[in-house]
């Protein structure tokens, strides 16, 4: 079970209070570079990862912070998408994302050029 605080939409404001303790009905990883999801998989339940990744980009296109970062979601039934932890992009597993699309954000987070960062 994950402390989720209140289900938000991308249309609301996320609210700091959390009503008890939900367990969502799946969870998605998206990685984002300059507020924009680069690559989204959905890694536990069933949901549409398309619907992830528009929640996450609708969140993350209005944020300040670093350049990148991974955000993971989780869909709560009867509310919709919600923010289950921001980590650093450096650091997150797959989680299933294509590592093509991934890779340009881990290669920004650990400081080496995209340029020179490819997969062999």
């Amino acid at each position: 079970m994950v402390d989720l605080g209140t289900a938000v939409s991308a249309d609301s404001p996320p609210s700091p209070r959390a009503p008890g303790f939900i367990k969502p009905a799946a969870e998605a990883r998206c990685f984002v570079r300059d507020g924009r999801v680069l690559a989204c998989s959905v890694y536990e339940g069933a949901a549409e990862p398309e619907a992830a990744a528009a929640f996450a980009g609708a969140l993350c296109a209005g944020l300040r912070g670093p350049e990148v970062y991974v955000v993971d979601v989780g869909l709560i039934p009867g509310r919709g998408w919600a923010v289950v932890e921001f980590n650093a992009a450096w650091g997150a597993g797959l989680n299933g994302c294509d590592p093509e699309l991934v890779l340009p954000a881990i290669a920004a987070a650990s400081g080496v050029g995209a340029d020179t960062a490819r997969l062999r």
